[in-house]
């Protein structure tokens, strides 16, 4: 599988979100995605395979309002399309 990233995305590994395996505190969480995220444009979150990304998904859920959707073919299906692949 072809390594490199989807255009445009940022990287929030899931460990990031979390503190002994429960979420951060909200304001913690705030300033994870404040700092990176635009607020009002939609959200897409993907991984290597579309199940770490849900706990990032839900993390973002609490602290902030833009609409959100999983990709779930991630990189996985991402990385094989050669029409996609930058």
């Amino acid at each position: 599988m072809q390594s490199g990233h989807i255009p445009n995305s940022n990287n929030f590994p899931f460990e990031d979100v979390l503190k002994n395996g429960k979420f951060k505190s909200l304001e913690a969480l705030k300033y994870i995605f404040r700092n990176k995220i635009v607020s009002n444009r939609d959200l897409i979150f993907s991984c290597g395979s579309g199940i770490t990304a849900c706990i990032v998904l839900l993390a973002c859920d609490l602290v902030m309002p833009n609409k959100k959707s999983l990709y779930d073919g991630s990189w996985t299906e991402w990385a094989t399309n050669q029409k996609l692949f930058v």
